[in-house]
């Protein structure tokens, strides 16, 4: 399977990302995730209630 996002993806993304280190974590970690595995592995874990 290949990745969602390629690398030349990624960096036209994030090289024109304006926003506080803080506001683009989250997003920034999951698009990284992205190039190297089909999906997070975050997502395979199952939930606590």
């Amino acid at each position: 399977m290949s990745p969602k996002m390629t690398p030349e993806d990624f960096v036209k993304k994030w090289n024109r990302m304006f926003l506080s280190e803080m506001a683009a974590a989250q997003s920034h970690f999951l698009d990284v995730c992205d190039l190297g595995r089909p999906s997070p592995s975050y997502r395979a874990l199952p939930r606590r209630i």
